[in-house]
């Protein structure tokens, strides 16, 4: 993003939910567990106010892509998307439930709502 305006500082804090609901999900341990990391690089005028920023994400665990373990749920992506959608956008997503268990990928793990 690289963009001086008011608008930016807003756009660059606004985008932490985002991230985190592609890059965390439940695990036994910890109900919010990130499974992807993220360095924001931050580009400041020499008055210190922000004139950019740019996102890079990794990857930390990635046998958990794949699989859910025992307990643990898929990234809350997934879970928020089946929960919101209207039943107009799950026919057009070409989603034939919203109910999580209905998903092989979902289903080996915990499929209620994270504590």
């Amino acid at each position: 993003v690289s963009n001086p305006s008011p608008e930016l500082e807003p756009r660059l804090y606004g985008s932490d939910p985002i991230t985190e609901g592609f890059g965390c999900a439940k695990t036994v341990r910890n109900d919010n567990s990130s499974r992807m990391g993220k360095f924001t690089a931050l580009n400041f005028d020499p008055s210190a106010r922000i004139q950019g920023a740019s996102l890079n994400t990794y990857l930390l665990e990635k046998t958990r892509v794949t699989q859910c373990g025992p307990g643990e749920r898929s990234y809350h992506c997934f879970y928020a998307l089946l929960r919101g959608a209207s039943p107009a956008l799950l026919k057009q997503l070409r989603l034939p439930s919203a109910e999580p268990s209905a998903y092989a990928y979902l289903a080996g793990g915990h499929t209620g709502e994270s504590g």
